[in-house]
């Protein structure tokens, strides 16, 4: 979990894409004083964006599947950053790492 400034943000740190389990895929999940997640993007270890998405609610599940370009990712660590805009207004920028698990 990360906390920033007041604003709870929580992401799992293994997905098992694929799976009918919980962390099926990549999922933000905030606490009430976070109005919108304003983007969301994932990297490889080398820095290569492998997706990236604008305009996301909070908790709402499936925000990554675990794919690059339609392929499965292969296992290993990548790094994902999100920027939420809070109830009151603010912009806060957020990142860590998962574990992408097959």
């Amino acid at each position: 979990m990360q906390v920033e400034q007041g604003v709870r943000v929580y992401v799992a740190n293994a997905i098992r894409p694929g799976s009918d389990g919980p962390n099926a895929d990549l999922t933000i999940f905030a606490g009430p004083e976070v109005e919108q997640i304003l983007a969301l993007q994932v990297f490889d270890r080398w820095g290569n964006k492998l997706f990236e998405q604008n305009d996301l609610a909070p908790n709402a599940p499936s925000a990554w599947d675990g794919t690059f370009r339609g392929k499965p990712v292969p296992p290993g660590v990548v790094f994902w950053v999100c920027e939420v805009k809070t109830i009151d207004g603010q912009t806060v920028t957020l990142s860590g790492d998962i574990t992408v698990l097959r």
